[in-house]
């Protein structure tokens, strides 16, 4: 009867060790740009520059 394998061998720690701090940087650069958005006057979530979804609104109505 073999031994069960365990989940948490160094190699596998490591590479969740880095996992974490890169989601960690991704959500940072998230956060701040999120913030620049705001500071900037935009309220798309996405990557429209405020000028063209206010044309296209206007547009739209």
């Amino acid at each position: 009867m073999s031994k069960p394998i365990p989940r948490r061998t160094p190699a596998v720690k490591k590479e969740m060790d880095k996992r974490e701090k890169r989601r960690k940087e991704i959500e940072k650069c998230r956060h701040e740009a999120a913030a620049a958005a705001a500071a900037s006057g935009s309220t798309t979530a996405n990557n429209n520059t405020p000028v063209q979804s206010l044309s296209s609104f206007e547009h739209a109505h």
